[in-house]
């Protein structure tokens, strides 16, 4: 467990459940990051949900059955029973499909667009990477069928990647917007212009997907054109010496800022201007030009 986005949703079905009556258990394969300190409302959740780290693995090797490592998880599931088996992120999906057990329905979480997952094409040959993801597939396939596996799609991208790269389950794919606890962001706001430094704020893990070397680009170009503009970005991972390093070469110090994982996500997000997400961006003239003419040029659009 962590402070990750998918994390929390977990904690947030978790409790939900846990309220309506239901008995859940939280079951971890690797040891908790090091953002889990700052999960929000953290002891309530150790309070009412059982969680434990069993560990477990599978090893792939190409064309042969994969080594499997599932004694702690499948000892788990003899001793609590479930009726139902909820899986969050790719490696869970291996584990927990090792062993089917026919009583038990199986759901998959599906938080992003599981490379893979990816069906086959040209590019499948193209590494050794996507020739072992397409083996693991093959067999994940094959262990959905078996124990009719059903899909949670937090997105319509999502639920469309899904029913394009694993078809024959189409008809077990449900959309599900991704749940936030809105609660926790709710504040009066002032949609006055900034008196001070236009103030953006990003958040998510410092990991390739999310693509934060972009930010990184983007405050260069915008403080170079003068605008009056800070940024501070909350999340950790391994990228961030790299990113930091790339901020000191730019002179970004006072105006990019990496503050690691928080606690205080509500109250930094009801001081900004404005919430970004990397992931979602690409480097083109057109994307500055409409930052300029929307945020920077109105006050605060």
């Amino acid at each position: 467990m962590g402070c990750g986005g998918a994390e929390i949703l977990i904690g947030a079905i978790a409790r939900n459940l846990f309220k309506k009556g239901h008995e859940v258990h939280i079951v971890c394969l690797l040891e908790h990051h090091e953002t889990w300190p700052n999960y929000p409302d953290r002891e309530q959740l150790l309070s009412e949900i059982p969680l434990c780290i069993i560990g477990g693995s599978l090893t792939f090797r190409f064309l042969k059955h994969p080594e499997v490592d599932n004694q702690a998880f499948v000892n788990y599931v003899n001793d609590f029973q479930p009726n139902v088996i909820h899986s969050h992120l790719y490696i869970s999906e291996l584990l927990s499909r090792s062993e089917i057990f026919p009583d038990i329905r199986y759901f998959s979480h599906g938080h992003d667009n599981m490379p893979q997952l990816k069906k086959l094409t040209l590019k499948t040959f193209s590494s050794k990477a996507t020739l072992a993801n397409y083996w693991e597939r093959h067999w994940l396939l094959k262990q959905y069928a078996a124990c009719n596996n059903q899909f949670i799609a937090i997105s319509q991208d999502v639920k469309k990647y899904l029913a394009d790269n694993v078809p024959a389950f189409r008809n077990r794919i449900h959309y599900i917007p991704n749940a936030i606890d809105v609660s926790r962001f709710k504040t009066l706001r002032n949609y006055a212009p900034p008196t001070g430094p236009f103030h953006i704020v990003s958040i998510a893990n410092l990991v390739p997907k999310k693509n934060h070397i972009l930010l990184v680009d983007v405050m260069d170009v915008l403080t170079k054109k003068g605008y009056n503009i800070t940024m501070e970005v909350l999340g950790a991972g391994p990228l961030m010496e790299m990113l930091k390093q790339k901020t000191r070469e730019k002179n970004l110090e006072n105006r990019l800022f990496f503050r690691g994982s928080v606690g205080d996500v509500p109250e930094r997000l009801s001081n900004a201007n404005l919430y970004v997400h990397p992931a979602c961006l690409r480097l083109w003239p057109r994307d500055y030009r409409w930052f300029r003419s929307m945020v920077l040029e109105t006050g605060n659009s």
